[in-house]
């Protein structure tokens, strides 16, 4: 099982998880003077990125790859069998 305590450790409740979904968000969309400012607030805020907060980043990363790859799935779905 995952290590999640450096995770744990950010006590903001209204983001839980720091800045790490906002980094993966600007990533997915290639806004990387986005994601380098929201890495520059994680760091600012929580210390430097630990290595189990990158790979949080990376699931965070492919879990929007995926989302995409069904909508666009879905989207192709219907569109070739529209009456």
């Amino acid at each position: 099982m995952r290590n999640t305590n450096n995770l744990i450790q950010m006590s903001n409740t209204r983001y839980t998880e720091g800045y790490l979904p906002k980094i993966a968000y600007h990533l997915f969309k290639n806004n990387f003077d986005k994601m380098l400012y929201f890495r520059d607030r994680q760091i600012e805020k929580y210390g430097e990125i630990t290595n189990a907060q990158k790979e949080r980043i990376t699931e965070l990363h492919n879990e929007l790859i995926v989302e995409q790859a069904i909508v666009e799935a879905q989207d192709h779905f219907i569109t070739d069998f529209s009456i």
